[in-house]
């Protein structure tokens, strides 16, 4: 199935999700299954910083995978997060679509401090 079009939609669901990433691990934070019939503006990406010491994260987006897993393109490479503070990754000025068949995945490079990832998105059909 084709992605929707995005100006002229049948339905519009606004979402919200959360991870913690407590390794290195790269860890999927959205995908979009193939022939879901959805695309899906994601809007809002904050990572937390719940340490007093800095650490550094990695934003990727992967054209051909739902699952996290394959090649990627870093929208954030290595960004420092400083301690107890957090850092916009997208918002609504500057944000990210995901057709069908992509996904974003996020990892902490910092196995010591446990980073809270909040994101939020418009799943359109």
């Amino acid at each position: 199935m084709s992605a929707p079009n995005a100006f002229s939609p049948s339905n519009v669901a606004i979402r919200s999700g959360a991870v913690s990433l407590t390794t290195t691990a790269t860890t999927l934070l959205l995908g979009n299954a193939a022939s879901s019939g959805h695309a899906y503006r994601v809007v809002a990406i904050r990572a937390c910083n719940n340490s007093i010491t800095a650490t550094t994260v990695t934003l990727s987006y992967l054209p051909a995978s739902s699952t996290g897993v394959g090649t990627s393109y870093h929208l954030a490479q290595g960004t420092i997060i400083n301690g107890f503070s957090y850092l916009d990754m997208l918002d609504t000025q500057h944000p990210c679509y995901l057709e069908e068949n992509t996904s974003l995945a996020i990892a902490n490079n910092n196995t010591a401090i446990v980073v809270d990832v909040f994101y939020s998105y418009e799943d359109i059909s």
